[in-house]
């Protein structure tokens, strides 16, 4: 199921990001085409520069915290031992 859902994502990703840039050529007035694609394509490169800076960061968290901090956005309590 984790295997058909990462593929299916990955369909939706792939086809979002080839019929964006199409749709804003076609809605955007002549003067702010290529601006408005530039614009794109610079988000989708800031977010994966943002999301590797997050995994390299947090991959030195030890005792295994930094996927929780990935996952959640936020990291969780230093101390999380039961009493």
């Amino acid at each position: 199921m984790l295997i058909f859902g990462r593929g299916l994502l990955g369909f939706g990703i792939g086809f979002a990001n080839k019929s964006v840039p199409i749709y804003l050529s076609e809605i955007a007035p002549f003067k702010y085409r290529g601006a408005l694609n530039m614009m794109f394509q610079m988000s989708i490169t800031i977010g994966i520069l943002v999301a590797n800076l997050l995994n390299y960061f947090t991959a030195k968290i030890e005792g295994g915290g930094g996927w929780d901090c990935k996952m959640v956005g936020y990291p969780k309590p230093l101390n999380t031992e039961e009493h």
